[in-house]
């Protein structure tokens, strides 16, 4: 965007001890300029070495970078609650404080337009509660398309987004109403493939017995799903991922599916004014990719005899 772009709502940052990244996501922020920055870091585990230097370096880093008229707030943790209560507790707070707003996490750079796009709609949509979030992601659209964004039946946040308080007051950490849908048909409805709804059915299952407490998004899911909601997500991606590498908590590899297909996103970003969808209807056909993607059909026994065929003549040929 050639002109200069300010953030007027809250902005929440969540941090943690990975410096290199946190400057990225912080100068994006700097550029804005948002009247409220809300800054969450967790503490440091006490089994790894060096660890509290590391957060200590990032609190007083982000507090002391604060250049511009801006009302700061900070929410630091004395002891380490982990990558799924943290950010989680990190939400709840900004949320009792703030009716709506944007939520970074701290491996994340959004284009520039995506603070404009995500207060636009912040603002339209502000008491519509069909909807409950505001994503910056896209996997599928590389040409321009008619519409801005689109609704998905599916959250898709990866630590960039924006939403509301009226959404967030139900979140329930635990999902205890698991416990009942799991015995109708509930999973099946949401997720039309029978390896997509076992994937999942297995992943609440561990999110109910408290066995996933490293994740905060699959109870977000669940929440989404339950309502009915529908989130809002651009025909164009808005954000790079950097949280790849050694240092990350889930995604290790720099070299796996996951890694390549955050790291080649095209940049891209919202042309104004906004063109909003003439439907309110789910779009089925990105929903389809989107389920493709993030569960992958198992192969049958078939195609696994021919895998291993054709694995047999290669080794051969050599």
């Amino acid at each position: 965007m050639n002109s200069v772009v300010k953030c007027n709502v809250p902005v929440l940052l969540v941090a943690f001890n990975r410096l290199h990244t946190v400057q990225k996501t912080f100068e994006i922020i700097r550029k804005v300029q948002p009247p409220k920055l809300y800054i969450a870091c967790d503490g440091a585990r006490v089994d790894r070495k060096g660890e509290n230097d590391k957060v200590e370096q990032i609190k007083n880093y982000l507090v002391s970078s604060v250049d511009w008229n801006c009302e700061v707030k900070t929410q630091f943790q004395d002891k380490n609650l982990g990558c799924g209560l943290g950010p989680y507790e990190a939400k709840k707070w900004f949320f009792t404080n703030e009716e709506m707003g944007i939520l970074l996490e701290d491996d994340v750079v959004p284009n520039l337009s995506f603070f404009p796009y995500c207060e636009e709609l912040l603002q339209r949509y502000r008491y519509d509660t069909r909807i409950s979030m505001i994503g910056g992601f896209n996997f599928f659209d590389k040409g321009i398309s008619s519409n801005t964004y689109y609704f998905s039946r599916y959250v898709l946040t990866s630590g960039a987004f924006a939403s509301w308080r009226r959404a967030w007051k139900d979140y329930d950490f635990g999902i205890s109403k698991w416990e009942q849908l799991k015995e109708t048909d509930f999973i099946h409805k949401a997720y039309p493939q029978k390896h997509q709804a076992e994937y999942y059915a297995k992943t609440f299952d561990d999110v109910f017995s408290g066995n996933r407490n490293d994740a905060w998004d699959y109870q977000w899911s669940f929440l989404n799903l339950i309502n009915d909601w529908k989130c809002i997500l651009p025909c164009c991606n808005l954000v790079k991922n950097m949280g790849f590498g050694e240092d990350a908590t889930h995604t290790i590899s720099t070299t796996d599916n996951c890694a390549k297909l955050f790291a080649n996103l095209p940049d891209a970003e919202i042309y104004f004014p906004i063109k909003h969808p003439v439907s309110f209807h789910f779009d089925f056909e990105r929903d389809n990719k989107f389920l493709e993607m993030q569960v992958i059909k198992p192969l049958s026994v078939w195609q696994k005899i021919k895998r291993e065929i054709k694995r047999v003549f290669k080794r051969k040929a050599k």
